[in-house]
């Protein structure tokens, strides 16, 4: 069924809630929208289902953006009294304003191409004006042909954070330099957006689509984003989402048990440990070589010139440094010898029929601290190795391609994942005495 906005029927849900449907609707989906809207009321967490083609993605849209409609009217100051105070200054006043006044609407699905016939769905409907973004990696939005050309997500973003480091994107300065109302002159265009258009104007303005997507989901009420951004605590991190007294919604909710199980699960080999260490010495010995060539550099224009000096750290990558380096490679030299230990231990039990051993996950905690990682350490931990496999990248002809940061990306992934706010968070919740987290070697 075509339907027009503008001619959209109102539905009473109850005496206090009217939801705009793009056209009249069926039993079931009043019905499935009343349900939204008494769990939004009292402030539940729910199981919806509704037989395939009854139209569940639409008539959530409607009645989730409905119900937040009338949650900004029943506010003791509306929009245009809060945004005329000046509160907090006027760059402030928009996210103050979402904090104070509106929850945010997180809807999440399986994949983007459902994500996309979302912004379909609410773009036939009158609450397309709704500030609306969606979140994706570089390896959807990116426009930069260097980092396009790369196939990997990771490196990728490594290439990607080493670029806009040394201000060397072009379309990632002429974001920067963006202004609050430029930025909504171009993103304004009176309905949602997918990916594709994100695309189409950074293109046409030369202007990071990546960035402008993240930006906007600072203010944005509804956020359109893939399964693994809210469940997976690193990522969650990584795009500064905060789900606090918001609206988190999934969709198509029947594939979530694996990606939560994914997401719970952390694997590390000792093959990846290897290869983190050969790289890492890769990484000190191009930097030992670079500072050497950069301090030679200095005493030969200071003998030329007398008091000219360089400033070596505009030479290196910000933050690293060899001394750090060191420090790392001893301790990842110590947990690749103390896995080892532990395997051979009688630490470990035999789990046939499995070829393996397993034991209590207090043991890897105790391991990992006993190398030198532990909760306190292990960002900056992860930090030194982030830096590093930047660096590496940026050595394009200097390093073969088996020689990209794959090892240390594994290990960093690995530490995050055990060391995670969330892992802490059940283990504090749930008690030592319900919950066993199993570690397993093979």
């Amino acid at each position: 069924m075509v339907s027009n906005p503008s001619s959209s029927t109102e539905v009473w849900i109850n005496s206090k809630t009217s939801i705009k449907f793009p056209f009249e609707p069926y039993e079931c989906q009043r019905i499935f929208m009343k349900n939204v809207i008494d769990v939004l009321d009292m402030k539940l967490d729910a199981a919806l289902e509704s037989p395939t083609g009854t139209g569940k993605t639409l008539s959530l849209l409607c009645s989730t953006l409905a119900w937040v409609q009338k949650l900004k009217e029943s506010k003791p100051m509306d929009f245009a009294t809060w945004q005329s105070s000046g509160a907090g200054g006027a760059e402030k006043t928009e996210d103050k304003l979402k904090n104070s006044f509106i929850p945010t609407i997180f809807y999440a699905s399986r994949t983007h191409s459902q994500l996309e016939q979302v912004v379909h769905e609410l773009n036939r409907t009158e609450y397309k004006w709704v500030k609306t973004t969606i979140l994706g990696s570089r390896e959807h939005f990116c426009i930069n042909q260097k980092v396009k050309k790369i196939k990997e997500s990771n490196r990728q973003a490594h290439v990607c954070r080493g670029l806009v480091s040394k201000r060397s994107c072009h379309y990632y300065n002429k974001f920067d330099a963006l202004t609050t109302d430029k930025a909504n002159e171009i993103l304004e265009k009176g309905e949602a957006m997918d990916i594709e258009d994100f695309v189409k104007i950074g293109t046409q303005n030369s202007i990071c689509p990546y960035f402008m997507s993240r930006q906007r989901s600072e203010t944005a009420e509804l956020i359109l984003l893939p399964y693994n951004y809210i469940i997976d605590p690193k990522m969650r991190r990584r795009y500064k989402l905060d789900l606090k007294n918001s609206i988190v919604i999934f969709d198509e909710a029947h594939n979530l048990e694996s990606i939560c199980e994914s997401n719970a699960s952390a694997e590390l080999s000792s093959t990846s440990i290897a290869l983190c260490i050969e790289e890492l010495k890769k990484v000190l010995a191009l930097l030992v070589e670079e500072e050497e060539n950069a301090r030679e550099e200095a005493d030969n224009e200071t003998e030329a010139f007398g008091t000219q000096k360089i400033d070596l750290t505009k030479k290196l990558i910000e933050n690293l440094r060899t001394e750090d380096l060191m420090a790392l490679l001893e301790k990842v030299f110590t947990l690749e010898e103390n896995f080892d230990k532990l395997f051979e231990s009688d630490q470990l039990k035999s789990v046939p029929p499995l070829d393996g051993k397993a034991s209590d996950g207090a043991i890897l905690l105790e391991t990992l601290a006993n190398s030198g990682c532990d909760g306190n350490s292990v960002e900056r931990f992860v930090d030194v190795l982030r830096d590093a496999i930047s660096y590496l990248l940026s050595k394009n002809e200097e390093v073969s391609l088996t020689e990209k940061g794959d090892g240390m990306e594994s290990v960093a992934d690995f530490l995050l994942s055990i060391y995670s706010t969330h892992a802490q968070e059940v283990a504090a919740a749930v008690g030592d005495e319900h919950i066993k987290v199993i570690i397993y070697f093979y």
